[in-house]
């Protein structure tokens, strides 16, 4: 039986903890691009119930390179959050925000807002 010099094993372990490490940063770095378009709207919440017409959209959108609200284009700071003032009508409406990313891949979040008479 052949016996290899430690220098061979200590080659062997270089290249293998190499490989790990190159796999590893991989997968970190092209972990967003997987995943695609994130959006998550914090305020309003969910059924909220407003008195008056002016309603503040605020969440985050992450991995978005196109992000529109209700069809109008919005757009992030660079930290990736959105801010945005709509007016809305008497009654239930459903606001849609809508983000793609630079591969065509699309998600869609929506606002659930009740104006109610002041």
């Amino acid at each position: 039986m052949k016996r290899f010099p430690a220098r061979w094993y200590a080659g062997m372990a270089a290249i293998i903890l190499f490989g790990t490490g190159l796999v590893v940063y991989t997968g970190i770095k092209a972990g967003p691009l997987l995943r695609g378009p994130q959006i998550t709207v914090t305020s309003p919440a969910p059924g909220a119930v407003s008195s008056g017409g002016r309603v503040a959209v605020i969440g985050t959108a992450e991995n978005v390179s196109y992000l529109t609200l209700s069809g109008r284009q919005i757009f992030v700071d660079e930290r990736g959050i959105f801010n945005e003032v709509v007016l809305v009508p008497w009654g239930y409406t459903i606001l849609e925000i809508v983000g793609s990313d630079r591969f065509g891949r699309e998600t869609r979040e929506y606002a659930e807002i009740v104006r109610k008479s002041e």
